[in-house]
């Protein structure tokens, strides 16, 4: 790994799963840090600055209260959101905080991306097709083309793309997997689970996410995939899942186009969080090459099963913090017509 300074930084999106676990890990390392966001980041050491991204204004005088020299910036909305308020978080807001470094003379962007910009099928490197379906993979298209507009300006900025981020906190979508696996119930798969879906654990990300904050800047003005590189089918990955938790839970299969078909309509009709993209892709590979990550130092240190695992435990030892309700990645989802949906297979 690369010897890096230690100046302060400042992570947007701190009260969110990825952002949140990103600066408590600064701050336990001694490394000056400082959380943005809406709503008051927790972290202990760390400083919280409540400011909406949207405000450009206020994200400028944030940057200079800050005292950083680098901003991690992972505050988005996620894929449910309207595409104006896509467009004013993750596009806007994106293009507030770039201004805002160049102004303020900052030594480094970081900017937190998706797989999503990429089409469903196929593995997909660094510079390949950006053509992601739907508001939100549009969203994260534009902030990148924000990012390299800064980067023809003269701002050092690295963009990592992630795949689905999954550890200790992180609930959700997981959530709802997590507590039918503690029920002991069956887990529908959408097809045989003979495809692959990569996912990322949050420490691997985490650690991609410093080394892209400290690195020279003639390694990092670019874009980067980080996903793990241990990921089985999804069906041996969930059974492993299912195998650790003992508890009977157990992946079954069911017919991809049926139950595509009524998750597309609870989503339609507003009783299911499940954006399209996410069944659209269940039953296909969906991976990431990440060699060019791994030629910086990079090294993820836990499978796609490992991310899993590591979440459920999490998940059982805190039934306070999971009973939390909310929209986003660290809330508990209201998933009646869902847990309706999964008894009928």
């Amino acid at each position: 790994m690369i010897d890096a300074p230690r100046d302060a930084v400042l992570v947007t999106g701190a009260a969110g799963f990825l952002g949140g676990t990103l600066l408590r890990r600064f701050a336990a390392s001694g490394r000056p840090a400082v959380g943005l966001d809406v709503v008051a980041a927790e972290a202990p050491g760390a400083r919280s600055l409540r400011v909406d991204v949207r405000d450009a204004g206020a994200v400028r005088e944030a940057v200079l209260r800050s005292g950083a020299s680098v901003i991690v910036h992972a505050a988005a909305l996620l894929p449910n959101a309207s595409r104006r308020d896509l467009d004013d978080v993750n596009v806007r807001g994106t293009s507030n905080v770039l201004d805002a470094a160049r102004s303020c003379g900052l030594r480094r962007v970081v900017f937190v991306s998706s797989s999503a910009v990429f089409p469903v099928l196929g593995a997909h490197d660094e510079d390949g097709p950006r053509t992601g379906l739907g508001a939100y993979a549009a969203s994260k298209v534009a902030a990148e083309d924000r990012c390299a507009d800064a980067r023809a300006a003269g701002l050092s900025v690295a963009v990592l793309r992630v795949v689905p981020v999954v550890g200790p906190g992180r609930l959700g979508l997981f959530g709802l997997l997590f507590r039918w696996v503690r029920e002991g119930r069956r887990i529908p798969m959408l097809g045989d689970g003979r495809n692959h879906h990569q996912l990322l654990d949050v420490d691997d990300a985490c650690d991609a996410l410093a080394l892209l904050a400290d690195a020279p800047d003639d390694d990092v003005a670019r874009s980067f995939n980080a996903g793990a590189a241990i990921t089985g089918t999804v069906r041996e990955d969930l059974a492993e899942l299912c195998r650790r938790a003992g508890t009977g839970a157990r992946p079954v299969a069911v017919p991809v186009h049926l139950a595509a078909s009524a998750l597309r309509r609870l989503h339609r009709w507003g009783l299911s969080p499940i954006h399209p993209r996410v069944f659209d892709s269940a039953s296909v590979d969906a991976r990431v090459p990440v060699a060019r990550l791994e030629s910086l130092g990079w090294r993820p240190r836990h499978s796609s099963a490992d991310a899993l695992v590591r979440a459920y435990d999490w998940y059982v030892a805190h039934p306070d913090v999971v009973a939390t309700r909310g929209s986003g990645h660290r809330g508990a989802w209201d998933t009646a017509a869902l847990d309706a949906l999964r008894r009928l297979f």
